[in-house]
C-alpha cells in the first residue's frame, strides 16, 4: 500500500483516508482533508485560492476568510502555526502550496504507523487504571461502567458512560466522564458527539467545580473541533455556545444555540441555554417562551423549571419561584446548581437557617462549590458574622471558576 510522506513528521494513507502527525493519527474534518490533499498533491506548485474553493467547498459559495480559517485550523492540527511554517506557506495573491517534501513510500506493515502503537492507544493503556480506580471511588449505587479495557466496547459505549456520570452533578464524576470521552476520542478521533461533550465537560467544570481559565479555553478548543467534524450536526454549536456564555459573550451564544436548535428542533438543551441568554439580558419575556418550549421538549428535564423558577424570581413573583425551583429539585435532588438558588431564595426571604441548612449540605457533598460559599459568606455577613463571611468569602476567591455567572445557565445536554 502507497503512503504519502510530507516533512519528517506528516504521513497520509490516501486509501484508508488517514493522515498521522508524529505517528499519531490526526482528527481530521472532511474538508480539512481535502485541503491537506490538494496542496500535497500538487507540491511545490501553488494552487490558486479559486481552485480550493472548487476542490473543498464544490457545492458551497465561501469567503477568503472562511479560507484562510480552514488553513490556519490544519496548520494547528500540525503544530505549523506561528512566523515559520514548515509545512504550508501563503503566496500573497496567488494562493497557498506545500512546501514541505513529498515522498511516495510502500507501506510494509499491515497497519502502517498504528503498529507501532499510536500515542493515543499508549494514552488509553496508561489510563485504564488511573480510570478504574476514580469509577470505584465514586462509590455510586448506579449501575458501574462496564469494564474500560474490554476491546468489546465502541465509541458510543463510551460517550453514553461519559454522558451518565456527566448528569451526576459532581465533580469527581465530571473527571470520570472527561476520562471516558478521552477514550471514546482515541477510539474513533473523529467523533464530533465525543469532542462535544467533552467541551461541555471542561465547561461544567469551570462554572460549577472551581476550575480556572484553562478548562473554558479546552471548552472552546474541543468545541470547534466539534463543529469542524460535523458541521450540520447540532453538538459542537451547542458546546460552542456554553462556552461562549461562559465568557460574556451573548450575542455569539444565541447565535450558536440558535444554529443548534435549527439542526435539531427536538432537542430541548439549546432552548434551555437560550433562555438564560435571554435572561441575562433583560428579555423575560423571550425567555419565559424559550423556558416554556423547553419544557415541552422535554417535560421531565430539571434544568427548564430551575430557569423558570429564576425568570419568576426576576419577576419578583416570590412563591412561583419557589414552586419551579422545588420541581426541578423533584426531578433530580442532587442537582447542585437547583440547590444552591433554593439557598439563595431563602437568603433573600431571610430565612437565613434555612439557607444555612440547605448551603451546609451542599458543601459537605461537593466541597468545591463555589458558588456555595460565596452564598454561605453572604449570609454570614448580612447576620454580622464578618469573621464567617471572610472564612468563606475567602475559600470562593480561592476556587477558579467566574462568581458572576452563577446563574445556573447551563442545559448539560
Amino acid at each position: 500500500m502507497k503512503q504519502t510522506l510530507v516533512g519528517n513528521h506528516l504521513k497520509i494513507d490516501s486509501v484508508k483516508r488517514k493522515v498521522y502527525f508524529q505517528e499519531t493519527e490526526l482528527p481530521m474534518p472532511e474538508r480539512t482533508y481535502r485541503l491537506l490533499i490538494t496542496l500535497v498533491e500538487n507540491a511545490p506548485n501553488i494552487v490558486s485560492r479559486d481552485e480550493l474553493f472548487k476542490i473543498v467547498w464544490p457545492d458551497t459559495v465561501v469567503s477568503d476568510e472562511t479560507l484562510k480559517q480552514r488553513v490556519s485550523r490544519l496548520r494547528r492540527l500540525l503544530n505549523d502555526a506561528g512566523e515559520h511554517n514548515d509545512y504550508f506557506v501563503a503566496e500573497r495573491g496567488l494562493g497557498y502550496r506545500c512546501t514541505a517534501p513529498v515522498v511516495q513510500q510502500l507501506d510494509t506493515g499491515a497497519d502502517g504507523p498504528q503498529e507501532k502503537g499510536s500515542k493515543h492507544n499508549r494514552l488509553f493503556l496508561l489510563l485504564v487504571p488511573t480510570i478504574v480506580l476514580a469509577l470505584l471511588l465514586l462509590n455510586f449505587k448506579e449501575q458501574t461502567a462496564p469494564s474500560l479495557n474490554s476491546s468489546a466496547l465502541t465509541t458510543n459505549d463510551y460517550i453514553g458512560q461519559a454522558v451518565d456520570y456527566y448528569y451526576r452533578f459532581n465533580p469527581e464524576a465530571n473527571q470520570a466522564a472527561i476520562e471516558l470521552l478521552h477514550q471514546a476520542i482515541a477510539l474513533d478521533p473523529n467523533s464530533a458527539r465525543g469532542y462535544a461533550w467533552l467541551s461541555n465537560s471542561y465547561s461544567q467544570g469551570y462554572y460549577q467545580y472551581g476550575e480556572n481559565e484553562p478548562w473554558l479555553e479546552k471548552a472552546k478548543q474541543y468545541a470547534e473541533l466539534a463543529i469542524e467534524m460535523e458541521e450540520s450536526e447540532p453538538w459542537g454549536y451547542k458546546a460552542m455556545g456554553l462556552a461562549q456564555h461562559l465568557t460574556g459573550r451573548h450575542g455569539l451564544a444565541m447565535r450558536h444555540y440558535q444554529t443548534a436548535s435549527e439542526f435539531a428542533d427536538w432537542w430541548a438543551s439549546p432552548v434551555n441555554n437560550l433562555a438564560i441568554v435571554l435572561m441575562e439580558s433583560g428579555d423575560l419575556v423571550g425567555a419565559y417562551h424559550a423556558v416554556g418550549k423547553a419544557i415541552e421538549l422535554g417535560p421531565k428535564d430539571p434544568i427548564p423549571y430551575l430557569f423558570l423558577g429564576l425568570i419568576y424570581r426576576d419577576l419578583k413573583m416570590e412563591e412561583h419561584a419557589l414552586k419551579a425551583i422545588n420541581r426541578s429539585i423533584s426531578f433530580k435532588p442532587d442537582y447542585n446548581l437547583a440547590q444552591g438558588h433554593l439557598a439563595e431564595y431563602y437568603f433573600v426571604q431571610n430565612e437565613f437557617e434555612l439557607a444555612n441548612q440547605v448551603l451546609s449540605a451542599s458543601l459537605e457533598k461537593y466541597p468545591n462549590n463555589q458558588f456555595a460559599y460565596w452564598l454561605s459568606g453572604s449570609v454570614a455577613l448580612y447576620q454580622g458574622d464578618e469573621e464567617e463571611a471572610i472564612m468563606h468569602f475567602r475559600q470562593a476567591a480561592l476556587l477558579g471558576g467566574d462568581i458572576s455567572h452563577r446563574q445556573s445557565y447551563m442545559s448539560l445536554y
